[in-house]
């Protein structure tokens, strides 16, 4: 679950049926962001879960660790941006 929590995350909340895992996981990114800021599809998350994280008074970790995933976060969405540019630019040639 470590590995791939983004994934589970995203799937609980998509059904409305899945309300414990939902539980779970809002759970789990408080009292574990270090295990959510580590796991492989962690640059995955969706903006709003990531506020809604960071917004949190009672998480696990250093501040100053948490603003440096982050920065991890955001500068993989200014590449990944930066690639699609990219790509269409190619693609217009």
């Amino acid at each position: 679950m470590e590995q791939h929590f983004e994934f589970i995350h995203r799937t609980s909340f998509q059904y409305n049926s899945l309300l414990e895992i939902q539980r779970f996981c809002t759970d789990f990114m408080a009292k574990s962001p270090e295990k959510v800021f580590k796991s492989l599809d962690f640059t995955s998350l969706p903006e709003k879960s990531l506020v809604q994280l960071i917004k949190r008074d009672d998480l696990q970790m250093k501040e100053i660790e948490v603003w440096e995933h982050v920065l991890e976060w955001v500068l993989h969405k200014i590449l990944h941006l930066i690639l699609m540019i990219c790509q269409m630019l190619i693609l217009k040639q």
